[in-house]
């Protein structure tokens, strides 16, 4: 749901209106090519979030992979 207080995403919808969006090469958008590049970006970011969070401590004697 947008709020009204949401100036950025308010171009696309009315106020109470349910929308898909997402980060496009020029910005938010509900239409064109999204940026591939941000969202890889991310997905780099959570994934050493993870690692960090399930990285063994001390000598295990194994390696477990999460990806």
């Amino acid at each position: 749901m947008i709020n009204t207080d949401k100036v950025d995403i308010s171009k696309y919808a009315m106020s109470g209106d349910v929308v898909t969006f997402y980060q496009g090469i020029t910005g938010l958008t509900n239409s064109e090519v999204y940026s591939s590049g941000y969202y890889l970006e991310l997905i780099a970011k959570k994934r050493d979030e993870l690692l960090s969070v399930v990285e063994p401590q001390g000598d295990v004697g194994k390696q477990l992979s999460l990806f």
